[in-house]
């Protein structure tokens, strides 16, 4: 046993420093996959507690048919109650509100009355109202607080439907006895400095169709803090409260009190009895609320669409793990076949003393196990720092560090199995060594058949791969996530199989000019590549794998972000009102300074009708969206799957016309000239608007369009299938059709605009690293009217802040913030609309606080406060910097496997510096220098480098082109090809790391001994 143990290890001692090698891209290969599954677990963990927090235990649940947001009359949950099969129900009331500090509320400069007492729901005007939106809370002041998601439950019940996990929950939940009580998010207490036991103000604005907007708050206690997970990059903070106390804020608790979500638990929830109960709700709601639609839906299909996307997601992180170990597999391959063919006279000696081929084999495969279990040893702990360190640099993507039991199984069985399959071919090789054969150990050059077969073999699997990409419908590419995964092996295999003939073909010109380049005969750095194509070809892969991911994820991301030029596809900005505006006001308020002339549009969504017809399902009602044909399509883009966009406009001006989207088509079962009976709704509140009884209107489809930089933006927002549903109940027509048609006078819910600022050069402020104090109401004024010539399209609100200023000063006083609306406004639109928080040019700040500026002005100048309104260049430009975000974390993972590859090329050059020990002394005792000696190993390095580069270019661009294809055959949306300067700055790194991989055999070579060496047999 002892000199079996000898024969295993000796490899080992000898050639420590390739064993650690070895050793360390197991240990790599294992440390990714292990970095990898923790990023992903800690993703579907934020997933599974979104599910839990809104799902909980319930079967059935009924929701408006108009999203998420949309209220159903509470009396509801007394009807499904009714039902023989429904065990328990439970309501909830979502709704978008603000939290404050008690004291920031009561302090911040913008307050204009007291707070209201304790536990008591105050109504009143808000100067701040005017000027303050909501979705650039974030920006802000503590004291302005922060947007909440507020969920209004039934604490009696709750326990029924969902049991809080105590490590997620401090202090205490909810009891039934509470009014005035609140859990809320534990990252915003701990932002808002609110402590359990403190009390703070639960806030939120409504608007009247006929009373200015009004606040609606309560003061609530903490009573427990929630340790919810996020999922969306845009999810808001939750607050828990008892449901009449949210309905009470906001403004829901009727007469008839509103809720948006009931749920139930069945008694028997087989699939059979929760078919049939479903459908007698379904018949029950539909009867009863034809007002206001509502589905029944079952909770396990939501929970189904949760995991096919938890499946899909671990599919591609999985793909990309590999990766790692897939490159730990070409390494361990030739470090093995280095160490076999070294040996071929020991082997051949112990054949002669009869060692069986069995025997052989399970020699050189023991010597590979015990590196394998080290490797896997040791790439744990090193998968867990890497995952704590994602998780610090970036928080917002990964989350919490979570540790993913499954993916520590993989890492551990992967390893395992790279290290077995990396030692196949070496063990294979050295059982067919023969004693006579054994005799002769310089290498020889390998047989031209096996690489024209496996190059052959590698071209028929890329040109499946092109097949299968053309061929495959889209929903497969979706539906079955093990199409993309065999797309992807299909070319990963083929450029792998393709890569020895490559090397050998190829590598002659690498050789020449690396040879011109360093200055030595390419006859010794020929000798070399010709005689180990298939060694030298292993490594090449290895570094091919690394560089294709890299260069792939830049060369689709920069294509995505530059073909999907957003702002040109649409209006540059937007803004909404609630409420409609009458449209003379509406088109005065877009003519301000700022707006470009003949660069705007009005729409207006505010009528919904019931289609009649052959539809496959009965939703209830579609919203008409109106606007002027010249106007919207002068400035927005849409893509005409059915129908030609001129004789659309033609159609729509001409009146009788709507345009639908693809979902409306499919739903309705409706085509391009069909005639559409749509019918006035009855029973809803739109204000401004007497509701009409059963007035029917017939329209013909004019065209079909869609958008897929909308399908896009949506899918990045996590609202692919909110914008499926939505574009399915909608129609655009025109303005003068709804006049006509529905006696609905012309007024505007929002406004497309594109904007007209001149550049100028931005003040010193914008400059600076942080945001401004401007504390001072006085000081604030004279600072923005010193910016007079900087902001030409502000002269008329300038001189009006400069006439208070002076009118203040004749006083004898200072200007106060409490009379100045207009100062106000100025001042958020400094904090709110400008990201001092991130780093940006001057430049690029000024213009996105001009751009805030037209908004607010121009709701302010349409009397009516902007639900939301935004920049979509801004948000363009925000997803762009996100998507580089993102696409810089995805690319740690192919950079380690180079560094993995970067070992292999390191054991390949100290293996030939071993073999040609007595070619290196032969030269150096014919006159070649250290330094000749040096360049003559470099360039073996750098020829390595040099073919891998190529290969992981050539794979790296055929990849990024396929993910253009599936792009274009699943959304519709062709990015337009571009190569970013990221990837010469890859090739430059690869040729870089083989390079300082090929030092330390290098310098060993100038540095050897030549008697030794010629004694060397």
């Amino acid at each position: 046993m002892r000199h079996w143990l000898q024969l295993g290890t000796r490899n080992w001692r000898v050639r420590p420093g390739r064993t650690a090698c070895a050793l360390a891209a197991i240990a790599l290969g294992v440390g990714v996959v292990v970095w990898v599954t923790c990023a992903y677990e800690s993703v579907r963990r934020a997933l599974e507690d979104q599910v839990w927090f809104w799902i909980g235990r319930a079967h059935l649940s009924v929701e408006s048919v108009y999203g998420m947001y949309a209220v159903i009359p509470e009396r509801i949950k007394e009807d499904v109650r009714a039902d023989p099969n429904v065990a328990a129900v439970t309501a909830r009331l979502k709704h978008g509100m603000v939290v404050l500090p008690l004291s920031a509320a009561a302090s911040g400069p913008a307050a204009t009355a007291p707070a209201a007492p304790p536990g008591v729901v105050a109504g009143r005007d808000s100067l701040r109202d005017q000027v303050f939106d909501l979705g650039h809370a974030d920006a802000l002041p503590l004291s302005a607080g922060r947007p909440v998601q507020a969920v209004g439950i039934e604490p009696a019940v709750e326990s029924r439907f969902r049991t809080y996990n105590e490590q997620n929950v401090a202090g205490r939940l909810l009891r039934p006895e509470d009014t005035d009580a609140a859990i809320m998010d534990r990252e915003l207490a701990d932002l808002l400095g609110i402590k359990i036991g403190d009390r703070f103000i639960l806030r939120n604005a409504t608007t009247g169709a006929d009373a200015p907007v009004k606040e609606r708050e309560g003061i609530l206690t903490l009573v427990g803090t929630l340790d919810l997970r996020r999922v969306a990059k845009r999810q808001k903070p939750v607050l828990v409260a008892p449901l009449p106390t949210i309905q009470a804020i906001t403004g829901k608790s009727g007469p008839p009190s509103e809720i948006t979500r009931v749920d139930m638990i069945l008694k028997d929830p087989s699939p059979a009895a929760l078919a049939d109960t479903m459908r007698r709700l379904q018949e029950v709601v539909k009867n009863k609320y034809q007002g206001q639609p509502a589905a029944v839906s079952s909770s396990e299909n939501k929970l189904r669409q949760v995991k096919a996307a938890e499946r899909q997601t671990q599919f591609v992180l999985l793909l990309i793990s590999t990766v790692a170990l897939f490159t730990a597999f070409f390494v361990i391959l030739s470090t093995l076949s280095m160490g076999m063919v070294e040996r071929i006279g020991q082997l051949g000696m112990l054949r002669c003393l009869g060692m069986t081929r069995f025997q052989i084999g399970g020699l050189v495969l023991g010597e590979a196990v015990p590196l394998g279990l080290t490797g896997i040893v040791l790439g744990v702990p090193i998968g867990f720092a890497f995952a704590r360190l994602s998780v610090w640099l970036a928080p917002e993507y990964i989350g919490r560090f979570a540790v993913s039991p499954g993916g520590l199984l993989l890492a551990l069985g992967g390893g395992a199995a790279t290290t077995l399959l990396g030692a196949t071919v070496p063990m294979f090789q050295a059982t067919r060594v023969s004693p006579l054969v054994a005799l002769r150990s310089q290498a020889r050059r390998p047989s031209i058949v096996p690489l024209l077969a496996a190059a052959a073999l590698g071209v028929v699997l890329i040109v499946a791969h092109v097949l299968m990409l053309h061929y495959t419908p889209k929903q497969h590419w979706l539906t079955q996530p093990f199409k993309p995964v065999t797309a992807a092996a299909l070319l990963y295999v083929g450029y792998a199989l393709l890569a020895p003939a490559l090397v050998l073909s190829a590598g002659m010109a690498a050789v020449r000019l690396t040879a011109w380049l360093l200055r030595i005969r390419h006859e010794l750095l020929a000798d070399q590549v010709g005689r180990a194509a298939w060694r030298s070809a292993a490594i090449c892969c290895g570094l091919m794998v690394g560089l294709s991911l890299v260069v792939s994820i830049a060369v689709f991301s920069d294509s995505l972000a530059s073909g999907w030029d957003f702002p040109r596809d649409f209006s540059e900005a937007y803004v909404y009102f609630s409420a409609p505006v009458p449209y003379a006001r509406a088109d005065a308020a877009r003519r301000i300074g700022g707006v470009k002339k003949n660069g705007s549009a009005l729409a207006n969504e505010q009528l919904q009708c019931q289609i009649v017809g052959k539809a496959l399902f009965d939703f209830g009602f579609t919203r008409f969206v109106a606007g002027d044909p010249s106007e919207f399509f002068g400035i927005t883009r849409l893509h005409f799957v059915e129908g030609d966009k001129d004789e659309a406009v033609r159609k729509l001006e001409a009146g009788g016309h709507v345009l639908v989207t693809p979902e409306f088509v499919r739903a309705q079962r409706v085509g391009l000239g069909d005639s559409v009976r749509m019918v006035q709704g009855q029973g809803i509140a739109v204000p401004g608007l007497r509701p009409r009884s059963g007035r029917e209107v017939t329209l013909t489809i004019a065209g079909v369009v869609t958008s897929p930089a909308l399908d896009i933006a949506a899918n990045y927002f996590n609202a692919g299938e909110a914008l499926t549903v939505a574009s399915a109940f909608v129609v655009l027509g025109t303005m003068n059709d709804l006049e006509r048609f529905f006696q609905v006078p012309k007024a505007a819910t929002l406004v497309l605009l594109n904007f007209d600022l001149p550049e100028t050069a931005p003040p010193p402020l914008f400059a600076e690293a942080s945001a401004p104090a401007l504390a001072v109401a006085d000081e604030t004024a004279r600072l923005i009217v010193g910016w007079r010539a900087s902001l030409p399209e502000r002269a008329e609100e300038i001189g009006a802040l400069e006439a208070q200023i002076r009118e203040a000063a004749a006083e004898g006083r200072t200007l106060a913030w409490n009379e100045s609306p207009l100062l106000l406004l100025f001042r958020e639109c400094l904090l709110g609309g400008v990201e001092w928080d991130r780093p940006g040019s001057a430049e690029r700040r000024w213009r996105a606080f001009r751009e805030e500026l037209v908004m607010r002005l121009l709701a302010r100048a349409a009397g009516e406060r902007a639900e939301h309104y935004g920049s979509v260049a801004a948000l363009k430009l925000q997803i762009d910097r996100d998507l580089r975000r993102a696409t810089i974390l995805f690319l740690s993972v192919p950079l380690v496997a180079l560094i993995v590859a970067a070992l292999g090329v390191g054991n390949l050059m100290m293996a030939n510096v071993v073999s040609r020990s007595r070619q290196i002394a032969v030269l150096r005792a014919i006159g070649a220098t250290r330094e000749q000696v040096l360049r003559l190993v470099l360039g073996e390095a750098l020829v390595l480098g040099i073919l891998g580069s190529l290969l992981g270019l050539a794979l790296g661009l055929h990849l990024a082109t396929s993910l253009n294809t599936m792009t274009k055959t699943i959304w519709g949306y062709e990015p337009a090809f571009t190569i970013p300067d990221l990837v010469p700055a890859a090739i430059f790194f690869t040729i870089a790391v083989c390079l300082l991989a090929g030092l330390i055999p290098a310098a060993r070579a100038s540095r050897s001994n030549v008697i030794d060496a010629m004694q060397a047999t």
